[in-house]
């Protein structure tokens, strides 16, 4: 029972996006279906899953927001349900 408990756990850690900590973070969280998702798309990295419905983010996405001159990552923002 304890086994299947840690091993259920160890799943959901395993979605949960790396952080880099050295970087600054913006995580967006509000109502749903008000387009977090939409600009995480369009201003990073992150891809997120995109509809026209409520609660279409199931979990958390990550990206960077990148220099456009020197490609270096400047931020990372989240996407959160």
């Amino acid at each position: 029972w304890l086994c299947d408990q840690l091993l259920d756990m160890g799943k959901e850690l395993r979605a949960v996006p790396m952080l880099d900590r050295d970087l600054e973070t913006v995580v967006l969280v509000g109502s749903p279906n008000v387009g977090k998702s939409s600009i995480v798309r369009s201003i990073s990295t992150g891809l997120p899953e995109v509809n026209n419905y409520p609660f279409t983010t199931r979990g958390m996405t990550l990206g960077h927001i990148m220099d456009d001159d020197s490609e270096e990552r400047i931020c990372q923002i989240m996407d959160t349900p």
